[in-house]
């Protein structure tokens, strides 16, 4: 070998050197560079649903507080204590068996009659607010109206079947209110009336002026929440956002799953335990599915709701437009060897 091609030689490998060691800090940048993107837009979108969730809660607690305040309801809910008051135990029992479907049955004729004045109302109430079903509760824990006639209808959340409900939970909440105008909220769980299904309750005072008369509550389903946090547009594929509760169970459903995940799938990570602790940020973490993703979280506490919420997307998306990037980077660095070396075997002979 001539010195000249021993000198072509070396350069070509210096070169070669300098043109992976370029490769490598560019790919370690555009990577960053990628991530960095997404976090922003995964603050977006994490907070684009946090204001909805503030907003939803915020409604339902004011749309609650308005109503136990007005009339209309504190005659309701005396027309319905007074009735159920009026029923004997056999004519309570038999209301609660029979849910209003022998309403003709004398024992239950008077709870009837008031029930056929008040429920239109209560109904257009639940229909219009989109609730799972509207009660009222009387001051001894007597669940003197539901819209929806499960079997908690007619039972006593003191003494009854459904004492260790989230129901019962709010209603003696409910009770501990320092004075009306203010409400109090049950996280999610299992409601044996409901089928079993995932319900939260939020309820407050019902009042006639200073004389309180009782408790107005309403169920609010999964579904709710379901509508808030699957708002996908700008998440790309592989993008979500959702609600893990202080057990660290899921609040609202997967995107990846057919089947529910609410109070069933356990999300114990960094990020939610983070936002549990009040912190807000974003991170690369393994998420439940055992996938890094690109983790942005924040807290949400509401009225007794203790809520980590999260908006993530998939660590291979997320740096997928850097790495096709350096994909064509490395097509172009292969080709700009292949002419030198091209050029150095046409040069060569010439030099000798």
């Amino acid at each position: 070998m001539t010195i000249w091609s021993r000198k072509l030689l070396l350069g070509i490998v210096r070169g070669l050197v300098l043109l992976v060691l370029l490769n490598i800090v560019f790919a370690s940048q555009i990577r960053a560079y990628s991530v960095r993107q997404w976090e922003r837009r995964l603050d977006t979108m994490l907070a684009l649903r946090w204001e909805s969730l503030a907003r939803y809660f915020r409604t339902l607690g004011s749309e609650v507080v308005l109503w136990s305040g007005h009339a209309s309801i504190a005659a309701m809910m005396i027309g319905f204590d007074d009735a159920f008051g009026g029923l004997s135990d056999e004519g309570r029992e038999v209301l609660a068996a029979e849910r209003l479907s022998g309403a003709d049955n004398p024992l239950i004729a008077g709870y009837a009659d008031a029930h056929a004045r008040f429920h239109p109302f209560l109904e257009g109430f639940r229909l219009h607010h989109g609730y799972y079903d509207v009660f009222l509760i009387d001051l001894e824990g007597n669940i003197v109206y539901t819209a929806f006639k499960e079997s908690d209808f007619a039972t006593n959340l003191e003494t009854g079947p459904w004492k260790a409900t989230g129901l019962a939970e709010a209603f003696h909440r409910a009770l501990g209110l320092t004075r009306p105008g203010f409400v109090t909220v049950t996280d999610f769980a299992t409601y044996p009336p409901s089928n079993n299904e995932p319900a939260a309750f939020i309820a407050s005072l019902v009042h006639d002026e200073d004389q309180l008369l009782g408790v107005l509550a309403v169920q609010i389903p999964a579904d709710s929440i379901n509508e808030i946090m699957h708002f996908r547009s700008g998440m790309g594929s592989s993008g979500e956002t959702y609600i893990v509760g202080s057990d660290f169970l899921m609040r609202s459903d997967s995107r990846f799953s057919e089947e529910s995940t609410v109070l069933k799938t356990r999300v114990d990570g960094e990020t939610v335990k983070l936002a549990l602790d009040g912190h807000t940020g974003v991170q690369v973490v393994d998420d439940y599915r055992g996938i890094p993703v690109v983790s942005a979280y924040t807290p949400f506490f509401y009225e007794g709701l203790e809520w980590a919420v999260l908006a993530e997307v998939d660590e291979s998306e997320a740096v997928e437009r850097a790495s096709s990037i350096y994909r064509v980077q490395m097509i172009v660095s292969v080709g700009i060897v292949l002419l030198v070396l091209a050029i150095g075997i046409v040069v060569a002979p010439v030099k000798r």
